[in-house]
């Protein structure tokens, strides 16, 4: 994706360069999708590791961000015996999503030119 040196704000241009601008501000929305995954990531992690520390402040903490983010997906469990599938299909959810959003706005962006 090229971003554009300049944009012009004059003449019949003026239009196709707000939409070049609202482009790139959706692409930087998208881009924050892979930043929830990792934030779960580190959330799982963090859960696992206050088990084996006993910290009942980071449990918490890490039970309340993963059912925020998990929230529409623990409608519907997926649980194979005691394991919870829910953050996988969460991963995959995110980044399908992801690289489907940038492929259509990267395609837009691209036309505008």
């Amino acid at each position: 994706m090229g971003v554009p040196g300049y944009l012009l704000w004059r003449g019949p241009d003026a239009l196709t360069s707000l939409f070049k601008l609202l482009m790139l501000a959706l692409i930087g929305w998208v881009q924050l999708l892979p930043m929830l995954q990792s934030l779960m990531l580190l959330l799982i992690i963090g859960s696992w590791v206050s088990m084996f520390a006993q910290s009942h402040n980071l449990a918490m903490l890490c039970r309340d961000w993963i059912n925020l983010l998990l929230g529409p997906l623990r409608r519907y469990p997926l649980r194979i015996g005691m394991f919870d599938l829910s953050p996988i299909v969460f991963f995959f959810a995110i980044g399908l999503v992801h690289a489907i959003l940038m492929s259509i706005l990267v395609a837009a962006y691209n036309s505008l030119s």
